[in-house]
């Protein structure tokens, strides 16, 4: 090989070479710009793999699969005139920003459906917010969690209570069981349990972009960073998520026309249609709640976490002022719902509770007592309570000894 051929092979290696930089470069550049703009765009939580979505069996009207980290939505009972928006975290859940690392002495976690994400209350009116304030008043130093799923029941809670607690290491779980968590629940069977998660760390030096492609692939829409305008819990008609859409013949036989119209409109639960009938017929039924009890405090003891469990009644078990108002969307007449037939579960609750050593405490006759005294703890239309109700459950569970 002549020093000329030489010259010449060595001159297109070193074309090529440069070629191969500057491309490496211009994809590095890219990569990099991409991964600048979805830190800007997209979310990426410490737990990547933990969500709200995956807790709930009714989705909101944004859509099954839509993200809601850092979302906010409206929930509305026209009848009642009132009207309140949820802003949710990274995690789609209703309360501050979570970190893995504990910033107070002492984290409990608050688990249940819309009466403990606080529906029909503000931000910070829920049940978790007050019962922080009042620990920070009496001197104690911890963080209140609210980790409530609207429509969530034991199902949910078989899976949420284990995943948040190897996510997030919590000292306490605090189950708010609400009155139709109990309403036809089966025995405990294998099927209803699984493994809980393995928590996938992200955090600051997890790629962005990676994380947002993992969720274009699994069929979801990747979070987003920035606060969104709230969208309506529940869909207005024609929409597959409200029932009114393919039962609105049938429940329009029940509700009362203005009742009706604002079903329709998701501006009222859609949901309620007959629910005081349901609450009657279910109620004085024996249900089987030990084996899932019994599961959760194995778990919880497992990784030393402390379990207490609360009841939370039906409104019309307390008081019969709600009757005038839940009859206007019942297509039958609705009976007392206050005589000793129809609080069994809270008696089968705290028996269980007892045989497992489980703190206990049934919210029914405190909040009795305060209807009794003329102070409406529920709204009247809508099955959730007011602030006040929210307020006095909270201060009721902060009371126990075991809560300090």
């Amino acid at each position: 090989m002549n020093a000329e051929t030489h010259t010449v092979k060595r001159e297109r290696w070193r074309r090529v070479a440069v070629r191969i930089a500057a491309w490496t470069l211009f994809v590095a550049l890219s990569l990099a710009v991409a991964e600048v703009a979805a830190r800007f765009l997209f979310v990426v939580p410490e737990v990547v793999n933990f969500s709200r979505i995956d807790y709930s069996e009714v989705a909101p009207a944004a859509g099954a699969r839509a993200s809601l980290a850092n979302a906010a939505f409206t929930y509305e009972s026209a009848p009642d005139e009132a009207r309140f928006v949820h802003h949710l975290n990274q995690y789609g859940f209703r309360d501050r920003a979570w970190t893995v690392r504990k910033m107070h002495a002492r984290r409990v976690l608050f688990v249940g459906d819309s009466f403990v994400e606080g529906f029909m209350a503000s931000d910070a009116e829920t049940i978790p917010s007050v019962y922080e304030r009042i620990a920070r008043a009496a001197g104690v130093d911890l963080e209140a969690w609210n980790v409530g799923v609207g429509a969530a029941g034991w199902p949910e809670y078989l899976r949420l209570i284990p995943d948040a607690v190897v996510a997030f290491e919590p000292d306490e779980v605090v189950l708010v069981l609400y009155a139709n968590d109990m309403l036809a629940l089966a025995p405990l069977s294998d099927a209803d349990v699984r493994a809980p998660l393995k928590p996938i760390r992200g955090g600051q030096w997890r790629s962005a972009l990676l994380t947002t492609l993992v969720c274009v692939i699994d069929g979801r829409m990747p979070a987003l960073a920035r606060p969104r305008a709230p969208f309506p819990f529940f869909a207005a008609v024609p929409n597959a998520s409200n029932p009114w859409s393919e039962s609105g013949e049938e429940f329009s036989r029940a509700v009362e026309p203005s009742i009706a119209a604002a079903m329709r409109d998701g501006r009222f639960n859609p949901f309620v249609v007959n629910e005081p009938l349901t609450f009657a017929t279910y109620l004085p039924r024996a249900v089987e709640v030990g084996g899932y009890m019994e599961y959760v405090k194995r778990f919880l003891d497992r990784h030393g976490v402390a379990f207490r469990v609360v009841y939370l009644p039906y409104a019309s078990q307390v008081s019969d002022y709600y009757g005038q108002f839940s009859r206007r969307y019942s297509s039958g007449e609705v009976p007392s719902l206050t005589s000793s037939e129809y609080q069994l579960h809270a008696s089968i609750i705290a028996a269980e509770a007892a045989r497992l050593k489980v703190p206990f405490l049934d919210l029914t006759p405190i909040l009795r007592a305060m209807e009794d005294g003329g102070r409406h703890m529920y709204w009247n239309y809508d099955e959730h309570m007011r602030a006040a109700g929210y307020a006095v459950a909270a201060a009721a569970i902060w009371a126990p000894p075991t809560a300090r």
